[in-house]
């Protein structure tokens, strides 16, 4: 390759001088990977504006919630409430509803057909309809009528119309109507549903309710009784009227000073951090499924730099949202923040939004799904606020904090100290109390706040509440539980990311921090005093034979490498071996192609060779570096196209290459000439500045193909590069391979044997992860192939086959249908295929005049492969 693509490497020098190039190295890499965040999250623009808005969303709902109580409280006051009118009757408008039932205590009498005409003509009601008679002999009969017709009738009207006979006792034997002496005795009972009528459930103190429209009647009922009574004294009554007026009311004590945001705030305020929390964690996960990261870390990137970019993504998304709460606090005065210096404000808020983020960075690494992440991110959300809706409660901190509690409830309490939304609601409860308006409980009304200082943030809170003692630890101390909470979730995501192998695609033991590799204590292997190469490996061989050369090499060197998956963690017949031990060497501007069926072990291989895989046994040189110990150094020099695309769908082909640009450390000036010649070189130059997900399956490869080659790699890695490509295109990416192969290491992995026969040098065949042969497509052909292959034409084939098959011994039928013949004959017997040559060739022949036309060819590759993992069928 041209020198313009030559990545910038440390040369030799002193301890201090490397390490300073390794911290060169690690903020070069994190600001990469920070730019590709950033592309992400600008690139999903809506969620990125949901990240920061919300709290002020938020600060809104609250500013809302506000608004109507204060409207409320408002709405309430009435020192001179207004006289209401109440003459007129409502009409029941329901199907089969009555407004008015009549009952009468012993029939009809002037009075009562008065009173319900005028009744009825006053107020629009239609006798029969509006108003009915319900009975005319007593109350039993009235309330028997009510009792089968249920919610037929709106009011009920029982008339005195007859002296009405009390139950036996020594005052009164019964009820005198009509005319006593010179006064008459006008008598009636109102009846109606007193739970329909209006109740003040804000106000318990208030009286029995009165119902407007049960007035309106009886003032209906009295104004015609007087004017009947009237009509017989032939006397002028004064004209009756009702109104009504409601005692004067003040603001309701229990309610007066509320504030939404000290009595809600731990709640609504826990939702946009949650939502940071949520989408970090889904993004890192999504990496880890789409093995974004592995192919990160096989390209040079270190898990510190992964981890430390992802923090100081959530560490600025979560400053902006924390910044954009506050000044929106600012904005709709609230007393919270007006009244509590910024610092103290930042450093909860913020506090406790990374200490959520160090929580989601362990959780990504148990989890392996996007999908699922969502799931329990936004399962979290749910649950938090639930949990928060009872600790922002004011009464519930005083409660926990009691003193005399029983042993097991101080357990809890200190159980919760590790949850990071118990330390949030603590100090944000110690700001409310001071800073804006919150319940005194012992004097059962709002108390409104002063001035939070500086100072009131290392004092505690200890006071008395039913009797009971209580003491609430200062925030200084509640902030030093949220820290430790902090270096908790860092250290236990520190732990999984190393051994649980979905990480780092592999896994250390439990105690990898006491051993040797971890401190920088490298143990090298001792090497072996030969090369290893293949040399000449039959089918029935059982074991690799190799010839031994010099003892250095700057190429691959594989020395009994394998790898076995355990069904336990003890060895058993149970256990798969996916790459037996295998002993393999690859020399500079050597091509190597491995093929094999699916299931073969050629990606396990790889995957070792990448360093995504720990090898169980055995390790490999590349470049004189040992896999099992050198694997940060082999990556700088080493290029990578996986099988499947690793490729992010927000970012463009262009953006692609510059990543990987900087992260091979390629130097500025260089970059965009590599990028371009990058493009040009795998032709999608035109597509450069095209979102990647709008790439077809075809483009994407190539992509990957341009990135393996990115900084001169000493050794490249594809595994299966031309898949899903066209034919143009995939000629088009062997002679960029071709290209590549100069000054390099090459090992590629395929299914198309025209592929593996175009491009290697030489060709190993794997078959249940070990290597049943080695060499030039040309050796194995002449080793492993059918020989000589003559294809006859012929109109009697089985004529032609007999004699053949008496005349020439070493012959082979390979296959006979439709006309033609198809033979084989070994190489090693090459006078017998010259002697058939001669015999088709003679005209004088009558084996001549059978044959109409034929053919000669050497074994094809594929057969090769099919013979050597014994998938072909012989016919004899």
């Amino acid at each position: 390759m041209e020198n313009t693509n030559v990545q910038e490497k440390p040369k030799p020098c002193s301890p201090f001088s490397v390490f300073k190039w390794e911290i060169k190295q690690l903020i070069s890499q994190v600001r990469v990977l920070l730019w590709k965040n950033y592309l992400l999250f600008t690139r999903q623009y809506f969620s990125t504006l949901v990240l920061i808005l919300s709290p002020i969303f938020v600060c809104f709902l609250l500013w809302v919630i506000q608004r109507m109580v204060s409207s409320y409280i408002e709405g309430d006051l009435d020192y001179n409430p207004k006289l209401r009118d109440i003459n007129k009757i409502k009409k029941c408008w329901e199907k089969d509803c009555v407004t008015i039932g009549f009952g009468l205590t012993g029939g009809k009498n002037e009075w009562s057909e008065y009173v319900i005409n005028q009744v009825a003509k006053e107020h629009n009601l239609a006798i029969g309809k509006d108003i009915r008679i319900y009975s005319e002999n007593g109350y039993k009969e009235f309330t028997d009528y009510i009792q089968k017709h249920m919610n037929q009738t709106r009011f009920g009207v029982v008339m005195c119309t007859k002296n009405f006979p009390l139950p036996d006792n020594d005052y009164l034997k019964e009820i005198p109507c009509g005319p006593v002496g010179e006064y008459s005795n006008y008598l009636y009972s109102l009846i109606y549903n007193f739970t329909e009528s209006p109740i003040n459930v804000f106000d318990r103190g208030a009286p029995d309710p009165l119902d407007e429209n049960v007035a309106a009647v009886k003032l209906a009922i009295d104004k015609a009784t007087l004017e009947f009574q009237g009509k017989i004294a032939k006397k002028q009554v004064p004209k009756l009227e009702m109104l009504l007026q409601g005692y004067p009311k003040t603001k309701n004590r229990l309610m007066a000073g509320y504030d939404s945001v000290s009595m809600t705030g731990p709640m609504f305020f826990f939702i946009p951090p949650l939502l940071i929390f949520g989408m970090i964690a889904s993004e890192i996960v999504k990496e880890k499924e789409l093995k974004l990261r592995h192919g990160l870390s096989v390209m040079g990137v270190s898990s510190t730099s992964f981890w430390l970019s992802w923090f100081i993504t959530g560490l600025i998304i979560s400053f902006i949202s924390t910044n954009c709460l506050i000044i929106s606090g600012y904005f709709f005065k609230f007393d919270f923040f007006l009244n509590s210096p910024y610092i103290i404000q930042l450093a909860n808020f913020e506090m406790f939004a990374i200490t959520m983020l160090m929580l989601g960075f362990w959780l990504t690494t148990v989890l392996n799904s996007a999908k699922l992440a969502y799931t329990i991110s936004y399962t979290f959300l749910l649950f938090g606020i639930v949990l928060q809706s009872f600790l922002q409660s004011h009464l519930l901190t005083l409660l926990v904090h009691i003193n005399e509690l029983p042993s097991w409830a101080h357990w809890v309490r200190w159980g919760f100290t590790f949850y990071p939304g118990y330390n949030f609601s603590l100090i944000y409860y110690d700001i409310a109390t001071k800073a804006s308006s919150h319940p005194n409980y012992a004097e059962r009304r709002w108390e409104s706040g002063s001035e939070y200082a500086y100072e009131n943030f290392w004092m505690p809170k200890s006071g008395y509440i039913k009797g009971f003692k209580f003491y609430i630890p200062p925030s200084i101390e509640v902030m030093q539980d949220q820290i430790f909470n902090f270096f908790i979730f860092v250290t236990m995501a520190w732990l999984f990311d190393h051994i649980l192998p979905s990480n780092r695609g592999k896994s250390d033991p439990i105690y990898f921090m006491f051993t040797k590799d971890f401190w920088g204590c490298k143990r090298r292997k001792k090497r072996l005093l030969h090369e290893i190469e293949m040399v000449n490996v039959s089918l029935s061989d059982s074991e690799i034979s190799y010839d031994d050369k010099s003892e250095s090499s700057d190429g691959l060197r594989i020395e009994g490498l394998c790898k076995t998956y355990k069904k336990h963690w003890w060895s058993s017949s149970e256990d798969i071996q996916a790459v037996k031990p295998m002993h393999l060497s690859v020399q500079k501007e050597e091509l190597l192609g491995l093929i094999g069926h699916n299931g073969a072990g050629k990606t396990t291989l790889l995957s070792m060779l990448t360093g995504l895989l720990s090898p169980s046994n055995g390790t490999a040189f590349i470049a004189d570096y040992d896999i099992s110990h050198d694997m940060d150094k082999i990556c700088n020099i080493m290029g990578y196209c996986p099988q499947f695309n690793i490729l992010w769908d927000e970012l463009t082909g262009y953006e692609h290459l510059m990543l990987f640009c900087i992260i091979k450390n390629i130097s500025k000036e260089r970059r965009v000439n590599t990028v371009l010649e990058k493009l040009k070189e795998v032709d999608i130059e035109d597509a450069g500045d095209l979102l990647v997900g709008k790439y077809s399956g075809g483009m994407k490869r190539r992509l990957s193909v341009a990135i393996s080659g990115i900084g001169n790699p000493s050794i490249i890695f594809m595994d299966e590069p031309t898949t899903g490509m066209d034919p143009i295109s995939k000629r088009f990416v062997w002679k960029l391979i071709q290209k590549m192969k100069k000054d390099r290491v090459f090992i590629l992995t395929t299914h198309s044997m025209e592929e593996a026969e175009v491009l290697a040098d030489k060709i190993a065949v794997m078959v249940d992860g070990k290597i049943k042969c080695l060499g030039t497509p040309l050796y194995l052909k002449n080793h492993f192939g059918e020989g000589y292959k003559i294809e006859l034409i012929s109109k009697d084939t089985q004529k032609l086959w007999n004699y053949i098959e008496a005349n020439f011994p070493t012959a082979h039928l390979v296959d006979m249908s439709g006309g033609s013949l198809v033979v084989s004959i070994p190489r090693t017997e090459a006078m017998d295929a010259l002697r058939l040559y001669k015999l088709i060739e003679s005209e004088d022949s009558h084996v001549a005049n059978l044959i109409e036309n034929w053919g000669l060819s050497n074994s094809s590759l594929e057969e090769v492969f099919m013979r050597v993992t014994e998938k072909i069928h012989h016919y004899k």
